[in-house]
């Protein structure tokens, strides 16, 4: 999808843009100029998820996952707190007491994770920086690190960590027998799994830990056993969990409730639109469009978003957001991947190494919202 079309209509509509992060930076770079334009996040910059894996081993390069929403939108930026959406009145409340009235709403509240795979949504840049920071002394402190969750991200870090620091004794749990994705072909799976074999990572596969709930998100509580349904115990001096997404449903639970499915995203049709309301749009990981959640594709959610705005307001036929084919690229630590093209098209680490591994996709991400990435 390219940029918003140019509409009259729209210039005296207020739109207002609820998450900066992939989805709704997007939708509001493609609207800016075309309409009133309100940004709402309570974060003060976009976290860049698909790029904090190197952030735990190289502390400094926080500074590049972090860019801040005021640069990216300027007196568009209003950082707070939404905490109820009216659909009659067309309103949205922040946490402060002030109430934003708006024209079409765009919900992109995204997901949650444990850290360091995401950040809460009141963390400053500041304390981000603290948080990292203690991520990679407590790396550099432990010798048995256990990684859990097998996912993209999971793998990543793993591969970070056993590249950057290759004494160190890493494992990585996952559930199911394969690592990554369905989606992901089986000739990158392997082409991974050896990858991350080549760097003495321990596998341990099909097997669940027990007592996950008991673990520490925040790499807290210093030694553990971490035990499997079949048994397997890992000692452990430092824990990542790496699974646990959960939609950000909070902002719209209440409001929205009979456009929610079992796991709190909202359920959209083919241009988005949230189920029942016309004038509300949901991109991200927070909307039932495309069942496999990525970055890119929240990108590319926003922009179809920010095509069909200007469409409604004059009246005019929407364009149907179509899934795009497979892009998936997974990095192994700095020099190491793969990637997957469509179906069946796989390129492995001289590809990744030159367009993920080397920055983790961070100069293209701040160039999407037309930034330039700092030094580290």
């Amino acid at each position: 999808m390219g940029a918003s079309s140019s509409s009259n209509a729209l210039m005296d509509k207020t739109v207002v843009v609820i998450g900066g992060s992939y989805g709704g930076n997007a939708a509001a770079i493609h609207l800016k100029g075309k309409c009133k334009l309100i940004v709402i996040d309570a974060k003060e910059a976009m976290f860049l998820s698909v790029s904090s894996p190197r952030a735990v081993v190289e502390p400094e390069f926080t500074n590049k996952i972090l860019v801040p929403l005021t640069d990216v939108h300027g007196e568009s930026f209003r950082r707070g707190k939404v905490v109820q959406i009216d659909p009659p009145e067309k309103t949205v409340s922040l946490e402060d007491g002030s109430t934003i009235s708006y024209d079409y709403l765009v919900i992109a509240t995204g997901s949650s994770n444990p850290f360091p795979g995401k950040i809460t949504n009141d963390t400053s840049i500041q304390e981000c920086h603290a948080l990292y920071k203690e991520a990679s002394e407590k790396v550099k402190a432990a010798q048995r690190i256990t990684v859990i969750g097998g996912g993209a991200s999971g793998v990543e870090l793993a591969g970070e960590i056993a590249t950057d620091f290759p004494q160190k004794d890493v494992t990585l749990i996952h559930s199911r027998d394969t690592l990554l994705e369905p989606a992901v072909r089986p000739k990158l799976r392997t082409m991974v799994e050896e990858q991350l074999l080549d760097l003495k990572v321990n596998l341990v596969k099909g097997e669940k830990v027990l007592d996950l709930s008991d673990i520490p998100t925040d790499l807290s509580g210093g030694f553990r056993e971490v035990k499997t349904d079949k048994g397997t115990v890992v000692p452990s001096d430092l824990v990542f969990i790496c699974i646990g997404m959960s939609v950000n449903k909070t902002v719209y639970a209440n409001s929205l409730a009979s456009s929610m499915d079992e796991r709190g995203a909202l359920r959209v049709n083919s241009y988005l639109q949230v189920e029942g309301f016309e004038e509300i749009f949901a991109v991200g990981d927070c909307s039932t469009a495309d069942q496999q959640k990525m970055a890119n594709k929240a990108r590319l959610h926003g922009e179809s978003v920010a095509s069909n705005i200007p469409l409604h307001a004059d009246g005019k036929a929407m364009k149907p957001y179509k899934t795009p084919g497979v892009l998936y690229a997974v990095s192994v630590g700095r020099n190491r991947g793969g990637i997957q093209i469509g179906s069946h098209i796989i390129m492995g680490s001289w590809f990744v190494k030159r367009v993920k591994g080397k920055d983790m996709f961070t100069t293209r991400l701040w160039s999407d919202n037309r930034l330039t990435v700092p030094a580290s």
